[in-house]
């Protein structure tokens, strides 16, 4: 399976998001967050851009929590996840090892 593979998501269908094959739980207001990551993969994601996807709670902090439960989750099947980077003051970015010299766009 090829680093780009290893997290399948389809929004169409609104199922649990599956990690190299592995379910993982989220709640669906993590999902959408984790959702809008992938789909920027290797560029930021602002908090204002993430604070759309949330529909309650929109402060940073809030947000900040979801990243938590969101690498928890992927950490319960890959002790080693680290594909979600934090970018001080700016947003998260979901890493892809695939895609070489990202930069803080």
């Amino acid at each position: 399976m090829a680093a780009g593979d290893e997290l399948s998501i389809d929004p169409l269908r609104q199922s649990t998001p599956l990690w190299r094959g592995q379910r993982i739980n989220l709640p669906l207001t993590a999902q959408r967050i984790l959702a809008a990551l992938y789909e920027k993969r290797g560029d930021v994601v602002s908090y204002e851009e993430l604070s759309q996807v949330v529909k309650s709670g929109r402060s940073r902090d809030n947000i900040r929590k979801h990243i938590s439960s969101i690498r928890e989750a992927f950490r319960e099947l890959d002790e080693a996840f680290d594909r979600i980077e934090n970018v001080p003051m700016r947003g998260f970015r979901w890493s892809d090892p695939a895609s070489t010299g990202s930069s803080d766009r």
